[in-house]
């Protein structure tokens, strides 16, 4: 499936925390970026729990408690 993930700052690295990201069966690929919207591929899981994750990934960083993002599936 694939997921966007928009935010008008931070996006290098968030780009750089999910791409490539492997654990507990699930597996993040970065495809595109245009404008504030980040693309990523997501295998290994439905789509409620891939969301869940990649939100309490950005906001486990410094920067995410803050950061204005969203994320959702395509």
């Amino acid at each position: 499936m694939k997921i966007t993930v928009r935010t008008p700052m931070k996006a290098i690295q968030i780009q750089e925390l999910l791409d490539g990201y492997q654990a507990n069966g699930i597996s993040l690929r970065f495809l595109s970026k245009s404008g504030i919207c980040m693309e990523f591929e997501a295998e290994g899981s439905d789509a409620d729990t891939v969301v869940s994750l990649v939100k309490s990934l950005i906001k486990d960083t410094d920067f995410g408690k803050v950061l204005n993002f969203s994320v959702t599936v395509l």
